[in-house]
């Protein structure tokens, strides 16, 4: 089973990767008189966070992530069942 914070990153990664595109950083030609083009470029600048965390104390409920702690092994008595709690933020400057 993935890591709930997997999803996370993988759900912002793919909505980022819809909002960018190259037409949206370099605009179409423009021609003036005297052969002269002038190609509208932009700037992009973008921030990206993504954290998560278990917290609380164990709970063995089905509905919970299965995670093993650091040098903890999931077995029939401890089954690894943490709450989760995960975020993710963007933020993006287009000038």
């Amino acid at each position: 089973m993935a890591h709930p914070i997997e999803n996370i990153m993988k759900t912002t990664m793919e909505q980022l990767k819809e909002m960018v595109d190259v037409n949206t950083i370099v605009g179409t030609p423009i021609l003036t008189t005297g052969e002269t083009m002038i190609l509208p470029v932009s700037k992009v600048s973008m921030g990206f966070f993504s954290g998560g965390g278990e917290y609380g104390q164990e709970e063995k409920k089905e509905s919970k992530s299965r995670i093993a702690r650091s040098g903890e092994e999931l077995s029939g008595e401890q089954d690894g069942c943490y709450p989760f709690a995960g975020a993710s933020v963007a933020g993006m400057t287009l000038t």
